[in-house]
């Protein structure tokens, strides 16, 4: 019995500290497997809570910002609070702070609030460049930073554009742009957004040296081009921007070009943004009976669940018997958008084979299918929260200009954090040197925290708050 009762006591020590393992992983040299490493601490949950909050202030750079990371993703009060402490503003420039500040402005709940004291408090262009690039995943929260960013010489072009896309975001007016190449690439990728300014051919061929080329073609929206300019552009390798081209169609013409658009884009990527933007523009492309169900459909089909509910359940339903042969024969990985696409046209025995899966699943898995087969079974509150849904689910799958700003978005705020640095130079992310796009930089263009930045803002824990 008395080996019993220490058994017991010693449960919850080993409970709340990392096998050496993992601890191990919070020091390797390799960057990526850091941040495995912070997301598997984070895993662990409130159990690991003291024993995190009290590693933050320990070991190596490399380990604290690792740490600093779980810190944020686990996101309890202590832990936030570790956050808000290694983030406060200091008289020299520290390579932990700096990564603090961008971790603190994206999780922090209280950071869109206290930004612009915070802002203005930080004596390095860097941390400001920092802290406005993390508040992109809470744009909506952030009261427009155009009020509380000054003019002179603490300010730098990178300042205003990310203070531009975070009124982008949030849906506001934007300010006339300025000449830099910050100011002007954050415009041509906020045009993309519902409520974002249109931009023309002429406007862009201005300046479109400075840029990606992937971020022009997905701006352009006038004049509308003919089908002989997508051929083109296609061809060109661009990037896949122009598969938001199907956003600029005249009604007419969105089936042609998306036949022709999608008989020529091969990557899985760009041909979720265009089903995505097919399903925004209200079109269900005719698929072959045969053909298996792909992912990007079902994002085509999700997007055109927003847009068209009766358009999607009739879609969907032609669609049953791949979806099925789907979700019954593979995992979970490859089958949860079988699983979505039965969600929009509900038989009674899909929602009890969804329902019978959710009794056999575990963790993340059993959460994710909980929602697709209570929204099957009709239980969703309203209208708008059936769409919000909907919304939530095609970015997942990567759809339209969602998916299209969550993989050129973090490249874009790379390259304003770490552009110039080895880091970028190792980086194919960054393979394209855009000069003007960099900035300055605190620390020596071979620290160590340009590859954890450069990890972070790659990794799907950096998305900015899409409306």
């Amino acid at each position: 019995m008395l080996v019993s009762a220490s058994l017991l006591l010693a449960l919850p020590v080993l409970l709340q500290e990392p096998d050496a393992a993992l601890q191990r992983g919070l020091d390797s040299r390799d960057p990526a497997a850091r941040l495995t490493a912070a997301v598997e601490v984070a895993d662990l949950g409130v159990e690991a809570e003291a024993w995190l909050v009290r590693e933050t202030l320990r070991g190596s750079d490399q380990r604290r910002r690792a740490l600093l990371l779980s810190a944020a993703l686990l996101g309890t009060p202590d832990s936030f609070q570790a956050l808000a402490d290694a983030a406060k503003p200091g008289n020299r420039p520290d390579e932990v702070r700096a990564y603090a500040l961008l971790l603190y402005g994206a999780f922090h709940p209280e950071a869109p609030q206290a930004a612009p004291g915070v802002y203005q408090k930080l004596r390095s262009a860097f941390e400001r460049s920092c802290l406005m690039a993390g508040l992109l995943q809470q744009a909506s929260r952030v009261e427009s930073a155009q009020s509380w960013i000054e003019r002179g010489r603490k300010a730098e072009a990178a300042h205003f554009a990310l203070a531009s896309m975070a009124d982008a975001l949030a849906g506001r007016d934007l300010p006339d742009a300025g000449d830099s190449a910050h100011e002007w690439s954050g415009r041509l990728l906020a045009s993309v957004l519902p409520t974002g300014t249109p931009l023309d051919g002429v406007e862009l061929a201005k300046r479109g040296e400075e840029v990606l080329p992937v971020w022009t073609l997905a701006a352009r929206r006038r004049p509308a081009r003919s089908q002989a300019e997508l051929q083109r552009e296609i061809l060109s390798g661009s990037g896949g921007g122009v598969a938001l081209a199907l956003l600029e169609s005249e009604t007419e013409s969105v089936g042609a070009e998306f036949k022709l658009l999608d008989a020529r884009i091969t990557d899985p990527s760009v041909k979720a943004w265009l089903w995505g933007a097919a399903g925004d523009r209200g079109y269900a492309p005719p698929i072959p009976e045969e053909s298996a169900l792909t992912p990007w459909e079902a994002a085509g089909l999700l997007r055109l669940g927003i847009r068209d509910p009766s358009a999607a359940k009739e879609a969907a339903a032609a669609r049953r018997d791949q979806a099925r042969r789907l979700f019954r024969g593979s995992g979970l990985d490859a089958g949860w958008p079988a699983a979505l696409v039965l969600a929009l046209a509900p038989a009674k025995e899909d929602v009890d084979d969804l329902r019978q899966r959710v009794s056999e699943a575990t963790g993340k898995d059993a959460k994710r299918l909980h929602s697709i087969w209570q929204f099957a079974r009709g239980s969703t509150t309203s209208e708008e929260a059936r769409r919000h849904q909907l919304r939530s689910w095609s970015r997942e799958l990567g759809a339209s200009y969602q998916g299209y700003l969550d993989q050129e978005g973090p490249r874009w705020t790379a390259y304003l954090l770490v552009s110039g640095t080895r880091a970028a130079l190792e980086s194919a992310t960054l393979a394209v040197e855009l000069e003007d796009l960099g900035g300055e930089r605190d620390h020596s263009l071979d620290s160590e925290l340009y590859p954890d930045l450069l990890e972070y803002l790659l990794s799907p824990h950096y998305r900015w708050d899409l409306p």
